[in-house]
């Protein structure tokens, strides 16, 4: 018995100092430079059929057998297409065994379980974990007793000042630099809710690691950045310009970057139906995208609500980058995934 608990130790807690992915400053320009270099290796490795089929015949058989003897648990507390179905193939590409659950209604924690206890569970059969969860604090407190890696897919929402949307913004900060072929110098347009949503601040935080960024803020009125953003962009010494309308932009930007009025983190009361009145000014289609350079693309982190931030006019535009950011992710995720791994 006592050497049953001896090898249980050993496989449980082989790990004092797991490397987490919760925020977007956790990994410095030099290891976001290596990881964009791996994920353009994985993308030259792949067909855009392994990623549409998940087919493993796709797939380069040298970067399958990478991380063939290590296990991910994938799972989420919310709504989610893209990250979790991205990190799932992310996981595949490299040999990863994964077991995803993401129905919350399956989960202890419906039965008052907590995270931390979760999240230990989840340990026992897992070397990694990838996870959306509500709350913040409430991640950031359970972590601190794993001893693998937590790989956070969104946690809190922008008026809690530890959320963050870390791999959404490594696949961001990716797409930019397959777009520009560097990551200094460029001047990004925030359009919509600023004030809920976790994927503008958590993409301000990573590009405040490159130089002479300028950010352009035009919020859906009365969903402006909270003031901890604002302080953590001045305290960074970024630049940046206020608008009320999109038109007002410069039309030179290198990104808009659009995003949906998160109406699911509103207190009660409010709901999205009372900014359509104020949204026009902030609100995109092809008409406006046509004032701005040839060069300049538009984000958007999806889902999307066609007619609040914009409408479908702008889908067959090149500039309109949506579903290179989906692709893009899978690659950067995987590439993430084996830094923390290796």
């Amino acid at each position: 018995m006592e050497g049953l608990k001896a090898n249980l130790t050993k496989q449980v807690f082989q790990n004092t100092n797991p490397r987490h992915f919760l925020d977007s400053q956790d990994f410095n320009r030099d290891e976001l430079a290596g990881i964009f270099s791996f994920a353009d290796e994985l993308r030259a490795g792949a067909t855009e059929e392994s990623i549409r089929t998940g087919r493993d015949t796709f797939f380069s058989p040298d970067h399958r057998t990478l991380h063939s003897d290590k296990r991910i648990t994938i799972a989420s507390t919310q709504p989610s297409t893209r990250t979790i179905e991205s990190f799932k193939t992310a996981a595949n590409i490299l040999g990863i065994a994964d077991n995803a659950i993401t129905d919350p209604g399956i989960m202890s924690m419906v039965k008052g379980e907590s995270l931390s206890d979760t999240l230990l569970t989840f340990q026992q059969n897992s070397d990694i974990i990838a996870m959306r969860h509500y709350d913040a604090p409430s991640v950031i407190e359970a972590i601190k007793k794993l001893n693998i890696p937590y790989v956070s897919g969104g946690h809190g929402n922008g008026t809690q000042a530890e959320s963050c949307h870390p791999t959404q913004s490594l696949l961001d900060v990716y797409t930019l630099q397959r777009t520009f072929g560097e990551l200094d110098n460029l001047d990004i347009a925030f359009l919509g809710d600023l004030k809920f949503g976790r994927t503008i601040n958590s993409l301000a935080r990573m590009m405040a690691m490159y130089d002479n960024l300028h950010l352009h803020l035009c919020p859906t009125k009365g969903l402006e950045f909270n003031e901890h953003d604002m302080e953590f962009i001045k305290a960074s010494g970024i630049g940046y310009t206020e608008y009320d309308n999109v038109l007002d932009i410069p039309h030179w930007v290198n990104v808009l970057y659009l995003t949906r009025i998160q109406e699911e983190y509103m207190p009660k009361g409010m709901n999205k139906e009372q900014y359509l009145k104020d949204i026009e000014p902030v609100r995109m289609n092809q008409a406006k995208l046509n004032r701005f350079s040839n060069d300049t693309i538009v984000l958007h982190p999806y889902p999307r609500n066609i007619d609040f931030e914009m409408d479908e006019s702008m889908d067959n535009d090149p500039r309109f980058l949506p579903n290179e950011q989906m692709y893009n992710g899978v690659f950067a995720r995987a590439a993430m995934f084996n830094e923390i791994l290796k």
